[in-house]
């Protein structure tokens, strides 16, 4: 069917997520966003990801994210998770009603008979916002006092890749560093206790319980990718890198590409499995194809987009099929067509502007570097320098970049115009 990357990249019509206009001064920490249309539906993030606070593993400083929290409580399912909407307006008061129009809440429940809360409409004004969210605090306050569903506090390394780079990338767009705090030691910590045999492993609870697969490196090592990007740390690089080398070892497979467990696994029944198809996770393999492109935008080495050719080339077969597999299908496109934003200054210059409109650009296609004299021939990263004083950023296509610019706002509308 399709025989290149570029090929498929040219079958994929449109990517990203189109931010919409909406408050986003820090005391609400509010940014709506729609993947195709202003639908009125929004999602407050922040929520969302604090809520994550209450779901980590581990005690004395030490901990990652845990695998789960059941449904069921008291043998029904969302108890502790839903309301009714008389236990709402007993709850807010005379905050009741604009809560209830804000969240979805019904008398009869929006589902099974009790409500889920989801945010509906717009966001309001600033008052209003704040009404809202006191609200939050005060409900959430009371389902504290309910019997917690039982926990699964096992650490899940891909899922924590999964999690540790959505942190990364929302601790930029909502100016949130804690959460690049979190992420970050959250990384630390599993890349040094989640080891079996001295591989990455699967799971962990006070010690590794399984051997790693092809999703827990892909999604390590992405997030690894996720952290220089944001940090520019660059031994975050050298793991990433040392991550898709093992990879390739372990999981590689003679047609280009990789297998779901590892080459010397016990445990297979029959044949090892391949898949490419993204289920509620994206798929190993589609994220192992991610992970070489950025790797061959960010360091400019041939060997990482040969190892993404080679992977999209091997299940290219799929035709139509491959519409089950948007995440290799992005990883094509972003081979091919990526942004790599190398940004040459330090903060005194105004590097830090340049920075954050890159790393906040909601197209997935954007790589960011930060220039460096001493990286290896080849890199983008290499012979860039400020302009006049100031910082200044290069948008790279394909390894060749343009003219330098040290306004963030130009910066925005270049990478806006793809």
């Amino acid at each position: 069917m399709f025989e290149s990357a570029s090929e498929i990249s040219a079958a994929v019509s449109g990517r990203g997520v189109t931010p919409l206009s909406a408050p986003s001064d820090k005391p609400w920490r509010w940014r709506s966003f729609s993947v195709s249309d202003p639908s009125g539906v929004v999602l407050d993030f922040f929520h969302v990801l604090a809520g994550f606070d209450t779901s980590l593993a581990g005690e004395a400083g030490v901990w990652a994210f845990a695998a789960a929290q059941d449904a069921d409580q008291e043998g029904e399912e969302g108890l502790f998770y839903t309301w009714t909407a008389e236990e709402i307006r007993e709850i807010l008061a005379a905050d009741a009603d604009a809560f209830m129009r804000a969240y979805d809440v019904r008398p009869g429940g929006n589902w099974e008979g009790r409500n889920v809360l989801r945010r509906v409409g717009p966001p309001g004004d600033p008052a209003s916002e704040k009404v809202l969210a006191r609200a939050r605090e005060i409900l959430f306050a009371r389902r504290e006092m309910r019997e917690k569903p039982a926990r699964d506090d096992k650490i899940l390394v891909d899922w924590n890749g999964l999690m540790i780079r959505a942190l990364a990338r929302a601790s930029i767009v909502f100016d949130e560093p804690d959460w690049l705090d979190s992420a970050q030691h959250a990384w630390r910590i599993v890349n040094a206790t989640a080891r079996y045999d001295g591989r990455l492993a699967h799971a962990w609870r006070a010690r590794a319980t399984a051997v790693g697969q092809l999703d827990d490196y892909a999604a390590f090592a992405l997030a690894a990718l996720a952290l220089y990007e944001a940090t520019g740390k660059g031994r975050y690089l050298d793991e990433a890198k040392a991550l898709a080398k093992e990879a390739l070892d372990l999981f590689g497979a003679d047609d280009g590409s990789l297998f779901q467990t590892a080459r010397d696994a016990e445990d297979v029944p029959v044949t090892r499995p391949r898949n490419v198809r993204d289920n509620a996770t994206p798929a190993g393999a589609g994220m192992a194809a991610d992970l070489f492109a950025r790797l061959h935008h960010l360091t400019g080495k041939p060997r990482w987009r040969d190892a993404c050719e080679n992977l999209v080339r091997a299940f290219s077969g799929a035709g139509s099929a491959l519409a089950l597999s948007p995440t290799l299908l992005a990883a094509a496109d972003l081979l091919e067509r990526a942004k790599t934003v190398v940004v040459a200054g330090t903060a005194e210059q105004g590097a830090d502007a340049l920075l954050h409109r890159a790393l906040a650009s909601p197209d997935p296609a954007v790589c960011v570097l930060r220039a460096d004299e001493f990286a290896p021939e080849g890199s983008p990263a290499r012979d860039r320098n400020p302009v006049d004083g100031k910082a200044a950023a290069y948008v790279c296509r394909d390894l060749v970049c343009g003219l330098p610019t040290t306004d963030a706002d130009t910066l925005a509308r270049e990478l806006a115009n793809g």
